[in-house]
């Protein structure tokens, strides 16, 4: 026998999102990028374990690109971030999706 899911309805004026959210490489100033605004309302910072890693790696440690919103919100990426902040290294490579703050949130990180 079987099994069929069943799924709640969608609630009143819910629309499912259907379109594409872009994504492009770009290179942003790191005195331009600024912390998502739940980062910051949580007093969230990289653990310091996790900057010596990374600092340890070099040059390499920046060969992934951040991820930010079209606003230059930072949704993962922020120990390269503050490592890239403390060497004054004036740019990042970013993955830049056009997600509003709230979006971000709820995006899957790559």
């Amino acid at each position: 026998m079987r099994m069929h899911r069943e799924y709640a309805p969608l609630p009143t004026g819910f629309a499912p999102r259907t379109e594409t959210v872009a994504n492009r490489l770009v290179s942003r100033s790191v005195s331009e990028l600024r912390p998502h605004p739940s980062y910051a309302r949580h007093n969230l910072s990289v653990q310091p374990f996790k900057l010596a890693a990374l600092e340890e790696q070099g040059e390499p440690g920046f060969s992934h690109p951040i991820l930010i919103t079209q606003d230059n919100l930072v949704i993962d990426g922020y120990a390269r971030w503050e490592l890239a902040k403390r060497k004054e290294r004036p740019t990042l490579n970013c993955i830049e999706y056009c997600l509003s703050s709230e979006e971000a949130l709820e995006e899957p990180k790559s």
